[in-house]
């Protein structure tokens, strides 16, 4: 366990700590149990206290949307800020407090952090086909603009009288605008 300002911090704190962090410096309770994989709000928002308590993070509430309450939101704190090291990981000295962890602590910890890297690879998945999907439609949707424009043009161009002082043909007769 790590103590900062003398407020003792467990690794589920410091995994709350983490997933705002590479949330941008914010997040709501549901972003962070997507992150850590934390199943309760309870456990989160009693990390969010107990944070706060330490100085590293201040919470707030946002205005209520269609008449439901917002979800509540937790930032870091300046003083989280420095505890952060170069790689944007949290440094509270967690290696040593590992140590105080049974093999049961340790394992259920390593279990959620597969579990957040099992469903952060299939939401990337997922994403992926979803916008290739998107860029297939888009490809046909262009296809299908490129096609009827080239209709339009032929159809235009059959309409238009031709003399030797017209290249355009009809299309370049048409003005469009305000009149």
């Amino acid at each position: 366990m790590a103590t900062i300002n003398n407020v003792e911090l467990d690794w589920k704190a410091q995994d709350v700590l983490e997933a705002l962090v590479d949330n941008g410096g914010e997040a709501t309770t549901s972003e962070v149990k997507t992150y850590t994989g934390l199943e309760r709000n309870e456990v989160i928002k009693y990390r969010f206290k107990k944070l706060s308590e330490a100085g590293l993070v201040e919470t707030y509430q946002p205005e209520s949307r269609n008449g439901r309450p917002a979800a509540k939101v937790a930032r870091i704190t300046d003083a989280a800020e420095e505890l952060l090291d170069g790689d944007g990981e949290v440094d509270l000295e967690v290696e040593v407090a590992d140590d105080e962890l049974t093999i049961d602590e340790r394992m259920e910890r390593l279990e959620k952090q597969m579990k957040r890297v099992r469903d952060t690879y299939g939401q990337v998945k997922q994403r992926i086909v979803e916008l290739e999907d998107e860029v297939d439609s888009h490809d046909e949707d262009l296809d299908d603009l490129a096609e009827s424009i080239e209709h339009v043009r032929n159809a235009v161009d059959a309409g238009a009288p031709r003399d030797d002082k017209d290249e355009g043909g009809l299309a370049t007769e048409l003005e469009f605008g305000d009149d």
